[in-house]
C-alpha cells in the first residue's frame, strides 16, 4: 500500500495537484443539482474526497520544506492559514536530501501510469 504522507513534493507538483483537485471539486459540484434531496449528502462525500487528497499533499509539501507534517494544523487557524498557505505555495523546498528523503525527480502521475 502507498503511504500518501511519506516523501516530498515540490512547488510545481504541489500547484499542479492542488489546481487539479480544486478543478475537479468545482466540476463535480457544478454537476450536482442544488435542489436535490441528496445534495447535502453528496456534498459531504465530495468534501471528504477532497480532504483525503489535499491533506497528504500539504504534508508532503511541508516535508519538502524540511518541516514536520504536523504544521498542517496551522491551516486550521484563521489568519495564520493565509501565511501558511503562501508559505506552501511560494517558498522553495530544500535542495538535496533532507530528513524526509530526496526531492521528487518525476511526477507522481508518471509513477502511477508506469506501474
Amino acid at each position: 500500500m502507498i503511504d500518501l504522507f511519506q516523501g516530498r513534493i515540490g512547488r510545481f507538483h504541489y500547484w499542479l495537484y492542488l489546481f487539479a483537485t480544486v478543478f475537479l471539486y468545482y466540476f463535480f459540484d457544478g454537476t450536482l443539482d442544488k435542489h436535490s434531496s441528496i445534495y447535502i449528502a453528496s456534498e459531504i462525500v465530495l468534501l471528504l474526497f477532497i480532504v483525503i487528497f489535499i491533506l497528504p499533499l500539504h504534508v508532503r509539501r511541508l516535508h519538502d520544506l524540511g518541516r514536520s507534517g504536523w504544521f498542517v494544523l496551522l491551516l486550521a487557524i484563521p489568519f495564520v492559514n493565509i501565511f501558511m498557505g503562501l508559505y506552501l505555495l511560494l517558498f522553495p523546498g530544500n535542495h538535496g536530501k533532507n530528513s524526509y528523503g530526496f526531492p521528487l525527480k518525476k511526477s507522481l502521475l508518471n509513477d502511477f501510469l508506469n506501474k
